[in-house]
């Protein structure tokens, strides 16, 4: 499979070595990882990159967090695709919980974990 029929999968953490953990694991399972630090970083990456399948993102982060992050890019782009991953439980956040297209993955997991959900939010 080439570069360009892989899936791309934006990867929004602000931690560099969990972004690199999730870059890592996508790629050897065949995705196209897109690494982003910030909010603001990841929906200029979503804006200029031609199809992305799933957005990877923690919850909690210093300026914009993850669930501002969902909100301003389904603005423009209601199709996107959210997993969700943070160290506290789904229930701590409702509204991403009930959000359309939208998972949630609690840390820690197992990279296997990872590939299952992403899987389901594929399908």
């Amino acid at each position: 499979m080439t570069d360009s029929a892989k899936p791309h999968v934006i990867i929004l953490d602000d931690d560099r070595l969990s972004r690199q953990l999730l870059v890592r694991i996508t790629r050897r399972a065949d995705f196209e990882p897109i690494a982003a630090a910030t909010g603001e970083e990841a929906l200029e990456l979503y804006a200029s990159t031609e199809s992305v399948a799933l957005v990877i993102s923690d919850v909690l982060m210093p300026g914009m967090d993850g669930k501002q992050f969902r909100a301003k890019l389904v603005e423009t782009h209601p199709e996107a695709r959210f997993l969700f991953i943070s160290g506290l439980p789904a229930v701590e956040f409702p509204e991403l919980i009930d959000a359309p297209n939208t998972h949630f993955l609690q840390k820690p997991f197992k990279p296997k974990d990872l590939l299952e959900a992403i899987r389901s939010c594929l399908e």
